[in-house]
């Protein structure tokens, strides 16, 4: 019996020299722990696994969606405020990353909006600059002493169709050419 116990001992103890319990986890990163965007914006996170060779799947957690909605690895700021997202390995679920992301309300473009009225007068209520939520604009119709009005042209030419309005999703300056056409006063008849 003494011989089976001594034989059992040598073998758990070759077996616990054998074992080291010093595994490497990987490691789970991304560029930025905190963020700040705009609303609207999207966001895409790259994970960076390092000590490890294995293919490795992330799952997202979004501590607020809120304020930020996702799908996959892109994310988007939906409202203004903070929200966490934990990044964890599938394989690994107590390997983990927190990103804080701070979602601030879009600051919009102001748009500049130029007449060239070749002589017309504009409405004192006319429009001359224009942010995205703004839109769409309805252009507004000049007057000419003795002229009819035409319509509004995007060329010096004023050739072209004629525009009534800044249509939504317009994201830059705009420039229009009035168009006139003189009336012509019919004349008299004498009897």
């Amino acid at each position: 019996m003494k011989k089976i116990i001594a034989i059992f001992a040598v073998l758990i103890g070759l077996t616990l020299a054998g074992c080291d319990n010093t595994t490497v986890l990987p490691e789970l990163s991304f560029e930025q722990a905190n963020i700040s965007v705009e609303v609207g914006e999207e966001l895409i996170l790259v994970p960076i696994i390092t000590q490890t060779e294995e293919e490795l799947e992330v799952a997202f957690q979004v501590e607020k969606p809120t304020i930020i909605s996702f799908d996959g690895t892109k994310f988007t700021a939906i409202a203004v405020g903070t929200s966490k997202i934990t990044a964890s390995l599938v394989a690994y679920p107590d390997v983990t990353f927190e990103i804080t992301v701070t979602v601030t309300e879009a600051t919009l473009e102001v748009y500049s909006i130029t007449y060239h009225l070749d002589g017309g007068v504009l409405p004192s209520n006319a429009v001359t600059s224009f942010t995205t939520a703004d839109l769409p604009i309805t252009l507004p119709v000049p007057t000419k002493e003795g002229f009819t009005f035409l319509g509004w042209f995007t060329n010096a030419e004023k050739t072209g169709a004629a525009v009534t309005t800044i249509p939504s999703q317009s994201t830059n300056d705009q420039t229009f050419y009035a168009k006139w056409e003189e009336i012509i006063p019919e004349p008299e008849e004498y009897s």
